[in-house]
């Protein structure tokens, strides 16, 4: 994919990340913790995906990518290379 592509992309993603970061205080104001979950899973997995377009990385088309950010920790810029193990746990953990 083209650089640009991808730079784009990772913009659209942080931008979905941000807006459901958003929702969560509504969710949470709400009890709807069911709902904080699967949005904050969303959050996440945006977050990530937008991270690795960034770095020039194609994401996997699955909704758990932690294993797969952490095998692409050289490629990543820091800081996220210096939390691949954190961000993938909590990824793992949303997913389940």
């Amino acid at each position: 994919m083209r650089q640009s592509s991808q730079l784009a992309l990772a913009h659209s993603d942080i931008a979905k990340a941000e807006k459901r970061l958003k929702a969560l205080s509504l969710l949470l104001q709400e009890e709807a913790y069911s709902d904080v979950v699967r949005e904050a899973q969303e959050l996440v997995e945006l977050a990530l995906k937008g991270i690795l377009f960034q770095a020039g990385i194609d994401p996997p088309k699955e909704h758990d990518i932690g294993r797969f950010f952490k095998e692409m920790r050289d490629r990543l810029p820091q800081p996220a290379a210096q939390a691949t193990d954190r961000l993938a746990a909590i990824s793992g953990q949303l997913g389940r």
